[in-house]
């Protein structure tokens, strides 16, 4: 896996990540959620450390056209750059960044909360699972921890 890969959600990525159409099995969805179509393969092996092998899920990803590499398809970039500005504020940024952080600050600890957090539909049900975050990252890692995660999910949240 070139280590410069930067990859993007497919049409049938973003069918999985909003219906479960496919079935993906949890940590490959988790992956799923955070690749933005700006970050590199690279920065995603360190980024997601407690999901495990990141590179062979990235190229099952791909293998499966959930995800694709941008850089091999010039219109995609530019439609992916543009979705990606336009999520800056979204629960999908939100959702994105929530998921980052939990894998991030619990490892493989954090599967539990990441699959709620997954699983929430509505903003009513992600506002409770992020909620539910705080509060074990709170207990686990301290409130300055937890006011971090707060802000940064605040700050991705759509008015």
């Amino acid at each position: 896996m070139d280590p410069g890969a930067i990859f993007a959600k497919t049409a049938k990525g973003r069918e999985e990540i909003s219906q479960r159409t496919h079935g993906l099995p949890q940590r490959l969805r988790t992956l799923l959620v955070i690749v933005d179509g700006q970050t590199t393969a690279a920065e995603h092996r360190e980024k997601c450390k407690g999901l495990g092998d990141v590179a062979g899920m990235l190229v099952a990803l791909s293998a499966q056209g959930f995800i694709a590499d941008v850089r091999e398809q010039p219109a995609a970039a530019a439609t992916a750059g543009r979705a990606a500005a336009a999520a800056e504020r979204s629960l999908e940024a939100a959702l994105r960044f929530a998921v980052e952080r939990v894998l991030a600050l619990l490892g493989p600890d954090g599967d539990m909360l990441t699959e709620r957090l997954e699983a929430a539909r509505t903003r009513p049900a992600l506002m409770t699972e992020l909620e539910r975050c705080r509060a074990v990252l709170e207990k686990v890692a301290g409130a300055q921890v937890a006011e971090r995660f707060w802000s940064g999910v605040s700050e991705r949240l759509p008015d």
